[in-house]
């Protein structure tokens, strides 16, 4: 067996909605639910450091008007 790290997003299931709801279709890999969490492979194609940033901003400012 060979070992590889990739790089994943651990969110909740609304962070995973809106993940599958702004991503481009097929960018999602593969989900798996992990103690509480939803894990998520997403391509190599899209830049996760982006992604990150940008959902994180994004939820900030949506959490304002609740």
């Amino acid at each position: 067996m060979k070992f590889k790290k990739i790089d994943v997003i651990l969110t909740d299931d609304d962070g995973y909605l809106a993940l599958k709801a702004l991503l481009p279709s097929g960018s999602i890999l593969w989900v798996r639910n992990v103690e509480g969490g939803v894990v998520v492979r997403i391509s190599e194609d899209v830049n996760l450091d982006y992604v990150e940033k940008s959902f994180n901003s994004l939820h900030r400012n949506l959490k304002m008007y609740d």
